[in-house]
């Protein structure tokens, strides 16, 4: 009977480094998608303007 609330704490306490982890993962993940788009974003007008020199030049 002295072991189990050792148990019992040494299981919510996994349970709660786990949960932190997953949170902290998903918050990386969600700022690193962000930061994504704000590259994909910063670089569509670049690409815009480069379709437009080769069509030019096509023309």
């Amino acid at each position: 009977m002295k072991g189990k609330p050792f148990v019992i704490g040494l299981i919510i306490g996994v349970i709660i480094i786990v949960g932190a982890v997953t949170l902290a993962m998903m918050l990386t993940i969600n700022g690193m998608k962000k930061e994504q788009q704000k590259d994909e974003q910063s670089h569509l007008p670049i690409e815009s303007i480069q379709v437009t020199t080769a069509s030019q030049t096509i023309v």
